[in-house]
């Protein structure tokens, strides 16, 4: 019995020894990366707003992007720094192609779609409330632009852009697949997926959150809510010494899994975005 017990601890020794070089790999890399992404000139906090609505053969992006967060852009500029609007416009397609078209892929039954048409770009005051519904943001993008002379400082201003992709049907099946994290150090989307039918359905997601299916089956949706509760947990320094102390007592990475699951759940119950709840409300959004 005694040699049986010193082999299982032996073995446990072991998974646990493994388990803790990961985790000081994984904080050594944030440790070591983290002052080099803050030395960039690139804004802290990014939010960008998205609509996703198919349409028989025709899929829409509608975006709204901080013009702040596209810096190698040099918009033309007058006065005290106001962006030039009259001729703002090839600069506004080029910041469309380089920094968002580039950066989304989008799938149609997780075939890859070719690249978007840019339909329409403007520049939007910071206080606009278009992008509370779909029907404003179409009207708002595809409308007149804002006045040439608008006094507007550009990295105050909003960059809406609508592409167009073809698709075979508004019934296939949607996924997205966003790089635009390099936008910002931090960066979060609000994205609305509105298919055929009326349902809308919210998404929110901070950095790049890999391949995002608009429409997941019941398999697909648990395993992207493991990924997102380890996520989570991995974000920031706080975390990760709360999942060194969950460690000590399980020692097995298995082990853990149904707890930061519900840490994720949790976390997402308690801490709801108002913004984003009181956008689906002013605009009818039910789930």
């Amino acid at each position: 019995m005694r040699t049986n017990l010193k082999h299982r601890t032996a073995a446990d020794y072991a998974d646990y020894t493994d388990l803790m070089r990961v985790i000081c790999a994984i904080c050594g890399f944030i440790l070591f990366f983290a002052p080099a992404a803050s030395a960039h000139d690139i804004p802290a906090d990014i939010t960008i707003q998205a609509f996703l609505k198919p349409e028989q053969q025709n899929l829409r992006l509608l975006l709204r992007v901080p013009m702040k967060a596209m810096v190698d852009i040099e918009f033309p500029k007058r006065g005290p720094g106001y962006i030039d609007l009259g001729r703002s416009d090839p600069f506004l397609r080029d910041a469309a192609n380089l920094w968002i078209s580039r950066s989304i892929d989008l799938y149609e039954d997780d075939v890859p779609l070719p690249s978007g048409n840019l339909a329409a770009a403007r520049v939007a005051l910071p206080d606009d409330k278009s992008f509370g519904s779909y029907e404003t943001a179409i009207a708002n993008v595809t409308g007149p632009p804002l006045p040439d002379e608008t006094e507007l400082y550009w990295d105050q201003g909003m960059l809406d852009v609508l592409f167009e992709y073809p698709i075979r049907s508004d019934q296939s099946k949607f996924s997205i697949e966003s790089g635009l994290a390099r936008l910002g150090l931090r960066v979060v989307t609000v994205l609305r997926f509105l298919p055929p039918g009326g349902a809308v359905r919210a998404f929110e997601f901070v950095g790049d959150a890999g391949l995002i299916r608009l429409d997941p089956r019941w398999h697909q949706a648990a395993f992207r809510f493991v990924q997102l509760g380890f996520q989570h947990i991995l974000e920031g320094t706080d975390h990760l010494l709360f999942l060194f102390c969950l460690v000590i007592p399980f020692r097995r990475l298995r082990a853990l899994i149904p707890i930061v699951t519900s840490l994720q759940w949790l976390t997402r119950s308690r801490s709801s975005h108002p913004r984003t709840t009181l956008g689906r409300r002013r605009s009818g959004f039910h789930r």
